[in-house]
């Protein structure tokens, strides 16, 4: 806003209007991010500055907030997928998609369940699916690669029983994320 090409950028003083919920300290913290010694983005600051670096546009914060949330496990996946949809995280968008989580059937099928599910858009609920259905290729692989070892001779028949469970449950999954983003 200030340093691109906007009609604040000539002028010398500029009148900031503020998010309705905007806090003192907050936007003080907001500052802090910007300015020399420019403060890490925590598990504290990250959902209030991720909002009000997209309210001003000051990206360098938006992709700040992006790179702590690729990196950070203990955010749920579900409120880093709604952050990814509501402020364009493209880092954060690729660590989920390639998260070991997103990989497991159960969890993708408990996913699709939670309310917040219905807030994404069906734009990202299509990557999810794609996600998913790479994944079931990848259990497709393990299933004729079992089978061929069955063919052979080896004993491999525990090995079968899990990866032909395993890829089952990743179809209902599949099938899950499938039905939700249907209209």
């Amino acid at each position: 806003m200030l340093l691109g090409e906007f009609v604040e950028s000539q002028q010398h003083e500029v009148t900031l209007t503020a998010p309705e919920n905007l806090k003192y300290d907050e936007f003080v913290t907001f500052l802090k991010v910007i300015y020399p010694p420019h403060e890490e983005v925590t598990a504290d600051t990250y959902g209030f500055l991720v909002e009000l670096a997209d309210f001003y546009q000051v990206e360098d914060v938006v992709q700040k907030c992006d790179k702590f949330l690729a990196n950070d496990s203990m955010i749920p996946m579900i409120e880093k997928l709604c952050l990814v949809d509501k402020y364009k995280l493209t880092e954060t968008k690729n660590a989920c998609l390639n998260s070991i989580e997103l990989k497991k059937p159960d969890f993708v099928r408990d996913l699709t369940k939670k309310p917040e599910y219905k807030e994404i858009s069906a734009e990202l609920k299509v990557a999810l699916l794609e996600n998913g259905l790479n994944s079931a290729e990848d259990m497709i692989s393990c299933l004729k690669k079992e089978k061929l070892n069955l063919e052979c001779g080896k004993d491999s028949a525990e090995n079968m029983i899990v990866c032909s469970e395993a890829f089952q449950a990743f179809q209902e999954a599949c099938w899950s994320l499938l039905t939700a983003i249907s209209p």
